[in-house]
């Protein structure tokens, strides 16, 4: 692995980090926030339609970085069979 693979796979696992760990600090900004309104946090999300888009949102992050990481796995797997086909072929020749 060269010395750019290696930082764009720190990057990456920063990035997945963060989107795995975003819904849970909405979540928690969101209570407060409920809390300094003096309702519940269903209430909250029912009066306040944007704050349910980031909910939502929110939400779907961790799906995102679960996308993010079956296309780096294909993309491996695609580049492997790649390189083997090529060596058949440049065996075969």
């Amino acid at each position: 692995m060269t010395k750019t693979e290696s930082r764009l796979n720190r990057l990456f696992n920063i990035v997945k980090t963060v989107l795995m760990v975003y819904p849970f600090i909405t979540l928690f900004y969101l209570w407060t926030t409920a809390g300094q309104a003096g309702t519940g946090l269903s209430e909250f999300m029912q009066g306040n339609p944007i704050i349910t888009i980031t909910f939502i949102t929110a939400m779907l992050q961790p799906f995102a970085a679960w996308l993010r990481e079956s296309t780096t796995r294909v993309s491996r797997c695609a580049k492997i069979a790649l390189r083997a086909g090529s060596v058949k072929s440049s065996a075969g020749t």
